[in-house]
């Protein structure tokens, strides 16, 4: 037996070295100090082992130098001070050596691990050991505390993706040292005696890492200050759970705090985790890579509980708990506006799983969101150029098919909540660059939810302008859109100047006035659009004229006044069929062409919109039809007339100009006709009043024959009287019968009638009308026209015009005066 009651090292340094072979290599005793040793007592027995008793051990202010060669990259480890103090007690030369070392506590200072003849990796102010035991007979360490205090270290990601600090300690190979060592560890394994070990605590305190991540330009940066990290429980028992419980400060902004506990093995892990307030600006060299954006500012809060459980268990991962993102600040890089910003996004009752996968949020809720549209003088998008990449893949994959969409990943929201949102937009492509501001958007959308089945509700509310309104309501598939939606968009009361913009555009011309009240429709299924468009205006009036090379040209003056009813309001409707999968499909484009084909038919057939307005059919409205010669109108055109009259009181903006017609092919013989019969009722003492029209004339009477003989001498001659009959009775293949002049005064009539109404008609041939005659008639029509609208319905005599008489071809034998629709005030 051997007592030694006290050994001591003071002072001076030690140097161990594993060379690149993994060879231990060190020096003794250390330089510079000295071993003090009190009086050594003992006794031998031949019989019995040695034992070796040092109840006091102490290494004081002993440096260090540590140098390992075998790794990838050297490294230096050095420690200003070593302290330790420990008993221990051994017994060799028996079956198996036996030692126990106890009450062991190091204390090491100014720890520094570098690359060789490089910057430091990692220092430590101070590590101590506290309550060490080491029973090799048992194969047991146990361990009360082990403490760090004040380490600071940095972890760089290369722009290759690798952190060179990590690389520095991997070794090359596995070394001489490191072999032996896991030969001992797996002799022991294999005789059912393995090494035990417990440390009840493992503490961090007050430590700093500097990240830096060279993967982005610039890189980011986050300094992680004052980590506290305490592990329990750390053993190899196999049954007792390891616990931990630490927090940080971020330099940058935030905090962060975790507790928990996990198993041994891995097989399964809890942990509760809080941040608070983590500034999100150092991310945005990340949001740089993908997008033309800066992120000015954002905070992340969260409070989650995770629970991991290894693949006999399912979920295998599970999150749940709630996260906050405040003061988000999106710029665009190019102009330095706002993108995307809202002053709180909240999410409740978050639960992740992985295993089977699953997402659900209970509610979302975010406040003052604001974002940005803006379409360039080039029609393209702000959202796409901010996302634009250099290389645009040649082909793009074709989308899959609805019942596929969303089943990536099943993700489920049963709300999200809308508050005092604004989206700024603007169209920069016009004539006239507009902008508009949606202000005050809130409201809901709930049952995000996968699967074909699913519906979104979505009820939204804004306002535009000063007093205007938009909402939007209705249901989708929510992740299947163009499988379903049936959504409403409604805009009431929208001031209209602003939008001249557009009309500036697209129909060269301003609005002076007008409030919209527009619904959208969009009803998808099986991307099939079906839409009906409503339109309303207000006390719409149109402005000045632009210049516009984009512009059709719509008579838009003549539309808006058939349009308008007597209130000044506009109502149309403008159905839109499209299929949103075709290559060409445009809802702009179908909107605009609606509206040009509502135009191009109100246009083309005014009198049949104005009375499709009205509520009847009034598709022959443009014209009067009056009976050759005759200026008076039939009943039936009254009738058209007091529609007409009806349609003109209700559109106050319209004019009616009325071109009197005369067709002289039909006018000019009836009005001869009428003549001659006025001419045979004087000879014959026939009274008729003004502006009747005389009896037909008898030509089967003797009065009448001998009136018609004389007025046929007075007009042409008795020679050409004469010469006629001989014609006509050749014509009839038979002599004419004339009647006889004494005969006839006592009553006795000529059997031959016709030959007396073939007269009658050569006499009005031998009188052709005058142009004046028939202009005059043609007056005369568009006279009556304006007197029975005038009765009618009052109009403005200013809203009237008479054009000058024009040539016409009557319709079977009726002659027709055209009305043609004008805008009042046009001049």
């Amino acid at each position: 037996a051997i007592t030694l009651p006290q050994l001591a090292v003071r002072g001076g340094r030690v140097a161990v070295a594993i060379d690149a072979d993994g060879v231990l290599n060190w020096t003794a005793p250390p330089p510079g100090g000295r071993v003090e040793a009190a009086p050594t007592t003992g006794q031998d027995d031949p019989g019995m082992p040695w034992s070796v008793a040092l109840p006091s051990i102490t290494v004081a202010g002993l440096g260090i130098d540590f140098s390992d060669a075998s790794r990838v990259t050297p490294i230096d480890l050095n420690v200003g001070s070593t302290d330790l103090t420990l008993q221990a007690r051994a017994e060799v030369g028996g079956e198996a050596p036996r030692l126990i070392a106890e009450q062991i506590a190091i204390d090491f200072r100014e720890v520094a691990m570098k690359e060789q003849g490089g910057d430091p990796v990692l220092d430590v102010d101070a590590i101590a050991l506290e309550g060490g035991l080491l029973d090799l007979e048992a194969r047991q360490i146990n361990i009360a505390r082990i403490r760090l205090d004040g380490g600071r270290t940095r972890l760089n990601r290369e722009a290759d993706g690798t952190v060179r600090e990590l690389a520095a300690l991997s070794t090359r190979d596995r070394g001489k040292l490191r072999r032996e060592l896991d030969t001992a560890l797996a002799s022991a394994e294999a005789e059912g005696d393995p090494w035990q070990f417990a440390i009840d605590e493992i503490a961090l305190a007050d430590f700093a890492i500097a990240y830096a991540d060279a993967t982005s330009e610039p890189a980011v940066a986050f300094d992680f200050d004052a980590i506290d990290l305490v592990l329990a429980d750390v053993s190899n028992d196999g049954t007792t759970p390891i616990r931990y419980d630490g927090g940080l400060q971020i330099r940058q902004g935030g905090s962060a705090s975790v507790t928990g506990q996990v198993a041994q093995d891995g097989g399964s892990a809890r942990a509760d985790v809080a941040l608070e307030k983590l500034a999100l600006a150092p991310l945005a060299p990340l949001l740089s890579r993908i997008a033309a954006l800066d992120l000015d500012s954002g905070m992340l809060s969260s409070k989650v509980a995770l629970d991991y459980a290894g693949p006999d268990k399912s979920p295998q991962f599970e999150l749940r708990g709630r996260l906050s993102l405040s003061d988000l600040l999106i710029r665009e890089k190019i102009s330095g506006d706002r993108f995307l910003a809202w002053q709180a996004l909240d999410a409740d009752e978050i639960t992740l799983q992985l295993g089977p996968d699953a997402l659900s949020v209970g509610e979302v809720r975010l406040a003052a969101p604001g974002a940005k549209i803006v379409i360039f003088e080039d029609r393209s998008v702000n959202l796409a150029r901010v996302f634009a990449t250099e290389e645009t893949p040649e082909t793009t994959p074709s989308e899959a098919p609805p019942e596929d969409r969303g089943a990536g990943f099943p993700v489920s929201i049963k709300r999200v909540r809308i508050d005092d949102g604004a989206v700024d937009f603007a169209d920069l492509s016009l004539v006239l660059p507009f902008a508009a501001k949606i202000q005050g958007l809130g409201g809901d959308v709930t049952g995000l939810a996968p699967g074909p089945q699913a519906r979104a509700t979505l009820a939204l509310e804004g306002q535009v302008g000063e007093y205007g309104q938009a909402t939007v309501n209705g249901s989708l598939a929510p992740f299947a859109p163009k499988a379903f939606a049936d959504v409403t968009v409604a805009f009431s009361n929208v001031e209209m100047s602003p939008l001249s913009a557009y009309t500036a555009t697209f129909a060269g011309r301003k609005i002076a006035s007008g409030k919209l009240d527009l619904n959208l429709e969009y009803k998808l299924e099986q991307s099939e659009l079906l839409g009906d468009n409503t339109i309303a205006l207000r006390e719409f009036t149109l402005g000045e004229r632009i210049e516009s090379p984009d512009a059709a040209d719509l008579p838009l003056d003549l539309a808006v006044a058939l349009l308008s009813d007597s209130s000044g309001k506009i109502e149309a409707v403008l159905p839109v069929r499209g299929n949103v999968d075709h290559p060409e499909f445009s809802y702009g484009g179908l909107v605009g062409q609606a509206i040009a084909n509502l135009i191009a038919k109100i246009v083309t057939a005014p009198f049949r919109a104005l009375g499709a307005a009205l509520g009847h059919e009034a598709s022959d409205h443009d014209t009067v039809l009056f009976n050759a010669g005759h200026s008076s109108i039939a009943p039936p055109e009254r009738e058209k007339l007091a529609r007409v009259a009806e349609a003109l009181a209700a559109r106050p903006q319209l004019a009616l100009t009325i071109t009197g017609a005369y067709d002289p092919a039909v006018d000019g013989p009836a009005l001869g006709k009428r003549d001659l019969a006025l001419a045979l009722a004087a000879a014959l003492d026939e009274a008729v009043a003004t502006g009747d029209d005389p009896p037909p004339p008898d030509f089967a009477g003797a009065a009448t024959q001998l009136a018609l003989e004389k007025l046929a001498v007075e007009r042409a001659g008795k020679a050409a009287v004469d010469a006629f009959a001989t014609s006509h009775g050749k014509e009839a293949g038979r002599a004419v019968a004339r009647v006889n002049p004494v005969a006839g005064r006592l009553g006795r009539a000529s059997t031959d009638a016709a030959f007396y109404a073939a007269l009658f008609e050569h006499l009005v041939k031998l009188a052709p009308q005058p142009e004046d005659r028939l202009v005059e008639l043609g007056q005369q029509r568009t006279a009556a026209i304006a007197e029975v609208l005038a009765g009618q319905s009052r109009l403005d005599a200013a809203r009237l015009t008479r054009a000058k008489p024009a040539k016409t071809e009557a319709q079977e034998n009726a002659v027709p005066v055209a009305l043609e629709l004008g805008v009042h005030g046009s001049g």
